[in-house]
C-alpha cells in the first residue's frame, strides 16, 4: 500500500511529460509544410523539373590562339595611332611655325638695310640741295664792248648759249636750266618719266607725302618753255611738268639719287 502513491505520482508525471510538446517529435505544423510541398512537387510543370532536363550547355569560355598573346585590343590600337597622327601634325606645325619666323627675320633684316640706305641718300641728297642752295643762282655778266675783241666774240656766244638759270620753285625743288640742259634737284627720289608726244609735255614724278599749290613758270630758254609743279597728296606724289620747244621724244632724261638731267638731242 505504500507503493501506490508512488505509483500514483509517476503515472501523473508521465502524463505530463506527454501533454507537453516534444522539441524531437514532428509537430502539427511540419506535417502540415511537408504535405503542401508534396502536392507542389507532384503538379510541377514536367519541363521544369530536374530529372526531365535534358539541355546542352554552351562552353563560354574563350579560346585564346596564339597570335592572340600579347595582342593589344582594337581600341588601344587606335588610341595609338590617333597619339602618333597627333604628334606628326603638331611636329609640322612647329616646323612651320620656325619657316615663319625666319622669313620675318629675314624680311626685318631687308627692311632695316633698305631704311639705312633710303637715309644715307637722304642725308646725301639735303646736302647736295643745301650746297646748291648756298651757292646760289649762277649770274652771268656780259663784257663791256670796249672789252671785246674779235677772238672774245665767239667765246661769248658760246658762253651765252651755256648760261644757266636758276629757280627756286618748291623748298624742296631747285630747276637749273639753259637753252639746252634742264636738271631738277630734289630730295625726293624719282618715280617714273614719261612724254605726251602731242601735247609737248616732258613729264616727271617725284615719291612725297607733300604739300603745296600748283606752281607755274615760265622759261627764258630755247627748248624749255615752261614748268608746271602739281601736287597729289592723297597719292603721296607730286608732279613737275615741262613743256618744249621740240617733240619730246627728241630728249633725253636720265636721273640720279637725287637729280633729274634733261638734254635736248
Amino acid at each position: 500500500m505504500k507503493s501506490l502513491p508512488l505509483i500514483v505520482t509517476s503515472l501523473l508525471i508521465v502524463a505530463s511529460l506527454q501533454a507537453r510538446e516534444n522539441p524531437f517529435m514532428p509537430t502539427k505544423a511540419y506535417d502540415d509544410e511537408v504535405a503542401r510541398l508534396m502536392e507542389i512537387d507532384q503538379n510541377y510543370p514536367a519541363e521544369f523539373m530536374e530529372k526531365n532536363q535534358d539541355i546542352e550547355l554552351e562552353d563560354m569560355t574563350p579560346i585564346l590562339h596564339e597570335g592572340d598573346v600579347n595582342k593589344p585590343l582594337p581600341s588601344a590600337v587606335a588610341k595609338s595611332e590617333e597619339e602618333m597622327k597627333k604628334e606628326q601634325m603638331e611636329k609640322e606645325a612647329q616646323i612651320k611655325k620656325e619657316q615663319m619666323l625666319q622669313e620675318a627675320l629675314k624680311k626685318v633684316e631687308a627692311a632695316k638695310k633698305e631704311a639705312a640706305k633710303a637715309k644715307m641718300e637722304k642725308a646725301k641728297a639735303v646736302a647736295k640741295a643745301k650746297e646748291l642752295e648756298e651757292r646760289g643762282p649762277v649770274i652771268y655778266v656780259k663784257p663791256r664792248p670796249e672789252e671785246m675783241t674779235a677772238q672774245d666774240e665767239p667765246k661769248m656766244q658760246d658762253d651765252m648759249q651755256m648760261e644757266v638759270k636758276s629757280l627756286k620753285v618748291l623748298p624742296f625743288l631747285t630747276v637749273e636750266y639753259s637753252d639746252d640742259k634742264m636738271t631738277l634737284n630734289t630730295k625726293y627720289k624719282i618715280m617714273k618719266k614719261f612724254y605726251l608726244e602731242d601735247e609737248k609735255k616732258l613729264i616727271v614724278d617725284f615719291k612725297g607725302n607733300v604739300s603745296f599749290f600748283t606752281k607755274k613758270l615760265d622759261l627764258d630758254s630755247t627748248n624749255f618753255k615752261q614748268l608746271v609743279a602739281g601736287n597729289h597728296k592723297e597719292d603721296q606724289f607730286f608732279r613737275v611738268v615741262i613743256l618744249v620747244e621740240d617733240m619730246p621724244s627728241n630728249y633725253d632724261i636720265s636721273f640720279d639719287d637725287s637729280l633729274v638731267y634733261i638734254v635736248s638731242k
